[in-house]
């Protein structure tokens, strides 16, 4: 199944590919967009003031680089908190089987406000809701 891209990487792609300045063959080509799609992302760029227009060539500005760069902290904050989620649903499935006698826990469907309303409380008291069912 392909991945599709959301809006800001795209814009990162672009601004990445724009940071010393580029030709839109460049920025098609670099960003990986169709030509649609490049004029579409390359236009809200310029608008928002993420890219300017200058001597034939698109340049990331000031705005735009910083953008770039809080966009790159985020993914990686992103990437390390996702695997802290996996870490703590692992090890809650495991406290779940510790705490089953012979039944079968069900699979995991688990949503944010099922993990948070399972997760102990700042009291103390955990409001562990265990999902099993009989085989």
């Amino acid at each position: 199944m392909a991945r599709y891209r959301k809006r800001f990487q795209i814009l990162a792609d672009i601004l990445d590919v724009t940071k010393l300045g580029a030709r839109k063959t460049r920025i098609l080509r670099g960003a990986n967009l169709s030509y649609d799609m490049m004029e579409r992302y390359l236009a809200e760029a310029i608008e928002i003031g993420f890219v300017q227009f200058n001597g034939g060539c698109y340049k990331a500005t000031e705005k735009g680089r910083d953008f770039l760069s809080r966009y790159r902290d985020f993914c990686g904050l992103s990437s390390r908190l996702e695997q802290e989620l996996e870490r703590v649903l692992t090890e809650r499935e495991s406290l779940e089987r510790m705490c089953t006698k012979g039944i079968r826990v069900a699979a995991r469907v688990v949503d944010r406000k099922t993990l948070y309303d399972s997760l102990p409380s700042s009291s103390g008291s955990a409001g562990v809701h265990a999902s099993v069912s009989d085989s």
